[in-house]
């Protein structure tokens, strides 16, 4: 008799995304645009974001989770939205998802990731996933300058907390969570939080997050009347970068 050889069903997983009122996101970016483009940016980040979690075959969950109701935005495929108790901040709201996540899907891992990751994609996904698996541990992959964080992995009866915030890279290390070991350029390791940021992504041709987000160049062009360039270093940033300003903001 011959038996055919089973091969084991791939991981599923589930992943909470902490989402701030876009009304109030991103706030070092909104000293440097105004608020109305600065909301729609966040806006377009974290649908970006959800719909690339939505394409990832191995994700078969996704909570949001944030200080107001988005799910008339945010709901949609995999996505459900849940509202946070008041006063909790991010590390609440975090604690909150993966609490969900683990007694709506006991046996799948979750991964904690931010919504301001413009280049995140399926197969982005995929390689931090399958990389998380390979590693087998709690885990944590740190922002591009090495300080922050912006996904986190646990595994079932994990009983870590998260510790985003200042320094919540060496904060998670002390806790016990392994580096997930990837290029500082990965896109799951570079958000969006300043102009600097902006142009830096803008200048290396890596995303042109503009048109991939949607985001209404006539709104920002009718906007930059009301902004000051007189930073000189701002004005040498994007000189250095060799994007003009219309590029940026066309």
């Amino acid at each position: 008799m011959t038996f055919s050889r089973v091969q084991p069903s791939p991981t599923k997983w589930s992943v909470v995304v902490p989402v701030r009122d876009f009304t109030t996101a991103k706030t070092r970016l909104r000293a440097q645009l105004p608020n109305g483009v600065v909301s729609d940016i966040a806006q377009q980040l974290a649908v970006r974001v959800v719909h690339a979690l939505n394409a990832c075959a191995a994700v078969e969950q996704v909570c949001v989770v944030s200080d107001v109701d988005l799910s008339e935005t945010l709901s949609f495929g995999k996505a459900r939205v849940m509202v946070q108790q008041p006063g909790g901040g991010l590390n609440g709201a975090v604690r909150e998802g993966i609490a969900r996540a683990f007694r709506e899907a006991p046996i799948n891992p979750v991964l904690v990731l931010h919504a301001d990751l413009p280049r995140t994609t399926s197969s982005s996904l995929a390689a931090l996933l399958a990389r998380a698996e390979k590693v087998g541990r709690d885990s944590y992959l740190p922002d591009s300058s090495g300080s922050g964080t912006t996904s986190l992995v646990l595994f079932p009866r994990s009983g870590r907390q998260p510790a985003f915030g200042v320094d919540s890279a060496r904060r998670h290390a002390e806790l016990g969570f392994a580096r997930l070991q990837f290029p500082r350029w990965n896109g799951l390791r570079n958000d969006l939080d300043t102009f600097e940021d902006l142009v830096a992504m803008q200048a290396g041709g890596r995303v042109p997050f503009w048109q991939a987000a949607e985001v209404s160049a006539k709104a920002v062009r009718d906007s930059v009347s009301h902004l000051s360039f007189a930073s000189r270093a701002r004005d040498e940033l994007v000189m250095r970068a060799g994007v003009s300003l219309p590029r940026i903001f066309g």
